[in-house]
This record gives structure tokens, sequence and C-alpha cells, in this order.
């Protein structure tokens, strides 16, 4: 099969490749792995469903970023950049989806805006930027924005994260240890400004 599809047959006939591979995948799926194409090379990957149900996840903690987190380190040492990165921007909608909901007793109408569901957030939390904050914590609060932007923007380019096979957006190692470390950050201070603003009604939640 893999000299059927060896990129050396479709030369200037991409398209028609990436099309195969999607067909090919929707079987190859049902065994637990797919076929994609990686620097014009094909490479088998084994799916191990590590992206977070979001609307699963009954408890946050620093233990359950810590775990996931991992999985995404593990995805880096594999050469798996796309996934890696893929997994980290899951963490942080499951994070905001997980806050929202605990905050409002009810689940957030997500259409996909990594941007929009943080900023949502940023106002349960008191995270907004206006005239009253101090310019420092001003600028560390855009810069976390600026995070998120950045984070969606680059999981949105990736063939992995749409289902295409060729990707779209070539991902260097560096930056996925920089988009899973920055994940990192914002997870464990987002989890930790809510335990601290909400604690008290988790503690009745509980009883």
């Amino acid at each position: 099969m893999k000299s059927y599809l060896s990129p050396v047959n479709y030369v200037e006939e991409e398209n028609q490749l990436n099309e195969l591979l999607e067909k090919t995948n929707k079987y190859l799926e049902f065994d637990g792995f797919k076929i994609v194409l990686r620097n014009k090379k094909l490479k088998i990957l084994f799916l191990d469903n590590n992206l977070i149900e979001a609307g699963k996840v009954q408890k946050i903690d620093n233990e359950f970023i810590k775990e996931n987190l991992n999985k995404c380190d593990a995805k880096i040492t594999e050469g798996d950049d796309s996934r890696a990165i893929t997994n980290a921007r899951a963490l942080l909608e499951t994070i905001l989806l997980y806050i929202y909901r605990e905050t409002t007793g009810k689940d957030f109408s997500f259409d996909g805006d990594l941007t929009k569901l943080y900023k949502n957030i940023s106002k349960i939390l008191n995270l907004s930027i206006d005239k009253k904050i101090e310019e420092n914590t001003k600028q560390v609060l855009g810069g976390m924005l600026s995070v998120v932007n950045g984070i969606a923007g680059i999981s949105n380019k990736l063939g992995d994260r749409h289902g295409k096979i060729e990707e779209q957006y070539k991902v260097e190692k560096s930056m996925a240890i920089l988009v899973v470390n920055a994940t990192k950050t914002l997870s464990e201070f987002l989890i930790s400004t809510y335990e601290n603003q909400y604690k008290d009604m988790k503690y009745f939640k509980e009883l």
C-alpha cells in the first residue's frame, strides 16, 4: 500500500494523493492507525484517543493538567509535533469550558473560537484589561490574550486538527515545545485563579 501511495507517484498531483489518503484512512482508523504525509514521506501513526472530551471532565486540578501535558511531551518525543499542539489546545479549551460550566452552572455555546471563549472566562475571573489595572499587570494579561490567539491560530492551521492529511502548516519541534509550555503556564494560572476565587462555591457543592 505504501508503494502505491508513495508521493513520488503523485508529483504535481498532491490533491489526488490527499484524497486517496483521506479515503484510505477512513478504513484504517477502525484498526487504530492512519497514514500521514510528512516532508514528502509516508508515516504510519497509531491513534491513541488522547484528545480530551471536555463534556466528560468532572474535575480539573494540577494533577489532571500534568497528566495531559505529559501526553503532549510524549508526542514531541515521538516527533508528532502537530499532535502535541493539537492536544495542548484541547487541554486549554477543556479548562476554559470547565471553568465556565463550574462558575455559571451551564455549558458554554462553543463554536470553536478559542479567543472568544477565553475572553468570556477573563470576565468571569476578573482578568479583563481595563483602565483601572496597573500597567505592568495589564501587559501580562495582554500577553496572555496574545498567547491564546497564537495557540488558536497555529492549531487552526494544522492539517491534523481539520482531518487533512498533508500538513498545511509546517510545525517545528521548537514551536511545539513553546506551545506546550505556554499552555502549561496558562492552564495552571487559570485553574489557580479559579480555585482562589471560587473555593467557597466548590466547598458547598461538595457537601
